[in-house]
């Protein structure tokens, strides 16, 4: 498993500082087949790894939603189709490997700066068989087959209801 530092494309065009999001590279032992691994950035990840070829595109059945890994100089770009959407570049990130370590100062700056929207409430997300499930403190939004259905959270007991019922935590 190797760390690498993946930078998200701003809709400016301008891309997020390096160590802004951890992607990771895995290989099978005895295997020469290398694979993008990356579920953490919400309803677009990818719920699966991505093998790590030029050209390389899987479709998530569930959510409609295909990915697909391209190269170019130095640096990979994951890009996302919604749908019948165009292709959208999600995020860029080279194969150079990096300690956990290297990310903490970024790690620290996205849960403590109050513009950011991981500061702004509560938030849990996880990919399922057949699509994701996230929770806030203000809905409970289900993406499956095609489609999304959201359910209001109005009131503390029902996120806590939700949080132990969905991802088994109990706080």
């Amino acid at each position: 498993m190797t760390p690498v530092s993946a930078q998200f494309l701003l809709a400016d065009g301008q891309f997020t500082p390096p160590f802004d999001h951890m992607a990771l590279l895995v290989q099978q032992k005895g295997s020469t087949e290398r694979w993008l691994v990356n579920v953490g950035f919400a309803r677009t990840s990818p719920a699966f790894p991505l093998p790590l070829i030029v050209g390389s595109e899987k479709r998530h059945f569930e959510t409609g939603s295909s990915y697909r890994l391209s190269h170019a100089d130095t640096e990979w770009q994951l890009a996302m189709k919604e749908c019948d959407a165009e292709w959208k570049a999600q995020y860029r990130f080279a194969e150079t490997p990096y300690d956990l370590s290297a990310f903490a100062d970024r790690c620290r700056f996205q849960w403590s700066d109050p513009e950011l929207h991981f500061t702004q409430g509560a938030l849990c997300s996880m990919n399922l068989n057949g699509g994701r499930i996230t929770l806030t403190d203000s809905s409970l939004i289900h993406t499956q087959h095609f489609g999304r259905t959201e359910k209001p959270i109005s009131h503390p007991a029902d996120f806590y209801a939700a949080l132990v019922q969905h991802f088994g935590i109990a706080l």
